[in-house]
């Protein structure tokens, strides 16, 4: 439960991005990047944040 909080409160203050044109895929039980893949992490902006 701790670790959705703390996933859910970064989520809320970042945004992940991240380049998908030069990922190669390896096909198995699940579908994932063959060579792992870089995830860039922005600060979200404070206004956003605001209700």
């Amino acid at each position: 439960m701790y670790l959705k909080a703390t996933v859910v409160a970064v989520l809320r203050r970042y945004r992940l991005t991240a380049d998908h044109t030069n990922m190669k895929l390896e096909c198995k039980v699940m579908l994932k990047p063959a060579s792992g893949h870089l995830v860039r992490i922005e600060k979200r902006n404070e206004d956003v944040l605001i209700n």
